[in-house]
């Protein structure tokens, strides 16, 4: 799967800012058993896999508002954190995500990392999967990615133009429109087919090996417009 809705000449990017889970970590299991421990501990049932990736949105805060409205969000954090430092072991990296990276950055592409990763899951996983060279800034603990992401373009003076975001859900989306950056959404995340197709992102991959061949293969095939 490769579908755009782009219509004019694509502008070369020279800038690509990646999500970090669902797009170059898979964590969506770990996330998803630290959230019903969550649930649990507050007397509310827990989401099966596929209703979490239905119901599940960003930004956080909004999100807990409304399945959780009596508890503060700090000490919700603490709760999640906690379990998902207890399972973080289980983590995985995507395996296209390391060639992915190399690509961009033998082509020369300043690469960027804007997520609501806490710092320490970060830092940790980073560090064991070798992912911290390749990133210019890495913004995390982001608690609303449309702020964050034109703080991260005005911080490092990237023209919306040449720059690429890429993620996997349909905050990620949002933030792009709003921000004027193309947005590339793909599929191994958190976010399904459906929801992020509504969403209307400039380009919807199937996973980073299209973003890929988005960025660098010429003869790629044709765009299929929505």
């Amino acid at each position: 799967m490769f579908i755009s809705q782009r219509n004019d000449p694509m502008l070369p990017f020279r800038a690509v800012i990646l999500d970090w889970s669902g797009t170059l970590v898979d964590d969506l299991d770990c996330v998803l058993e630290a959230g019903n421990h969550v649930f649990r501990a507050y007397g509310k049932a827990p989401f099966s896999r596929e209703e979490f990736r239905e119901k599940f949105f960003l930004p956080l805060r909004d999100f807990y508002a409304r399945y959780l409205p009596e508890v503060p969000l700090e000490e919700l954090d603490q709760h999640f954190h906690a379990h998902y430092r207890a399972f973080r072991g289980k983590v995985t990296l995507f395996p296209e995500a390391l060639p992915f990276l190399n690509q961009c950055r033998s082509n020369g592409l300043d690469l960027f990392l804007l997520s609501t990763i806490h710092p320490d899951h970060y830092e940790t996983l980073a560090a064991r999967f070798g992912l911290k060279h390749f990133f210019r800034c890495a913004m995390t603990s982001v608690g609303d990615k449309r702020t964050g992401l034109q703080t991260l373009l005005s911080r490092y003076s990237l023209l919306p133009s040449t720059t690429l975001f890429v993620g996997d859900m349909v905050h990620d989306v949002e933030a792009a429109h709003c921000a004027g950056v193309c947005s590339c959404a793909v599929l191994t995340g958190y976010d399904t087919e459906s929801k992020l197709r509504r969403a209307r992102p400039t380009f919807l991959c199937s996973n980073l090996v299209e973003v890929e061949a988005l960025l660098f293969d010429t003869t790629r095939q044709s765009f299929l417009q929505f």
